[in-house]
């Protein structure tokens, strides 16, 4: 494996230098500080903002996120904007990481910083190195968040980081369904309230920052009637898999919601289940679909 510049593993909180007065704070030690302790530990070690544009300066000019894959962007009817976000879901196999990767080389190359933060270890540091084809490692902020609580906090102290780095534009959240298995033992009101939080954190970055978000997510099991309607294993009339979290994360009136149906191992269909022009129930219904075709690696249409 080639090596992997040290920047690339840096944490989302540590990626700034350190003064000589602050040293450094591990990241174990960061998770063992209260909330309070944290914000100010990166307070003290914050750097001078890069020179650039502002994710809501370009969010005016009209500018958007493209993946260049024919397919993908369609249905983003051209591309994703500032301020808005797009889940990318599909089963095991499909190339939704990569798909997500491909918005950071976009947003690299305009020198404009990134977030990435995985929580499977889908991508490692090198392999966003080559498909961004970055040449200047410090527009990357590469982290790994496993736990509900690491989430909870990464949220919390997020918009005092875009004050201290004002040219980030673009948040990609790998595996965003991950940390939430840890909820799986909550009453559902409690699950839906932690949700509810995270949607109102996520919406607030999209209006006040303008900065684009990405996430991906694996597919789970719905039982459903005959109509459309839920179910349950005694009375449920089919099977149909839909995005892990649903859509109770999300502010529909600013998402796209895209989903990967494979027939082979090497073609599909992207379909699109909601837009913010256009939105469901989220139950898996098709708002529209283009077919598509991998080949040497690229994703392209086909008839």
């Amino acid at each position: 494996m080639a090596e992997i510049p040290s920047s690339y593993n840096s944490s989302v909180f540590l990626s700034q230098p350190h003064s000589s007065q602050a040293p450094p704070i591990s990241r174990a030690n960061f998770y063992a500080q209260s909330l309070p302790q944290r914000l100010l530990g990166i307070g003290a070690n914050s750097a001078q903002p890069r020179l650039g544009s502002s994710a809501s300066s370009l969010a005016q000019l009209g500018k958007h996120f493209v993946s260049y894959c024919e397919p993908l962007d369609e249905l983003l009817d051209g591309g994703l904007a500032y301020g808005q976000m797009l889940e990318i879901s599909g089963p095991p196999g499909t190339p939704r990481e990569h798909l997500s990767s491909l918005f950071a080389r976009q947003a690299m190359a305009r020198e404009e910083e990134v977030i990435y933060v995985v929580s499977q270890n889908m991508t490692s540091p090198s392999t966003l190195r080559d498909v961004t084809g970055a040449t200047n490692a410090s527009l990357l902020h590469y982290d790994s968040i496993f736990t509900m609580t690491g989430l909870l906090a990464f949220l919390r102290t997020l918009p005092m980081y875009l004050d201290e780095h004002p040219t980030i534009t673009l948040i990609i959240l790998e595996s965003f369904w991950f940390p939430f298995q840890e909820t799986s033992s909550l009453s559902r009101t409690a699950r839906a309230n932690l949700l509810a939080k995270v949607k109102l954190d996520l919406t607030h970055l999209c209006a006040e920052r303008k900065v684009a978000i990405v996430t991906t997510s694996q597919l789970a099991t719905k039982l459903v009637h005959a109509d459309g309607t839920p179910a349950n294993f005694e009375t449920g009339a089919k099977a149909i898999l839909v995005p892990q979290l649903g859509t109770a994360y999300l502010q529909q009136s600013k998402a796209y919601r895209v989903i990967i149906v494979p027939e082979t191992r090497m073609s599909g269909q992207l379909r699109l289940l909601s837009s913010p022009s256009s939105s469901n129930d989220g139950d898996g219904k098709m708002v529209r679909e283009v077919s598509y075709r991998i080949s040497q690696g690229t994703m392209t249409r086909s008839a």
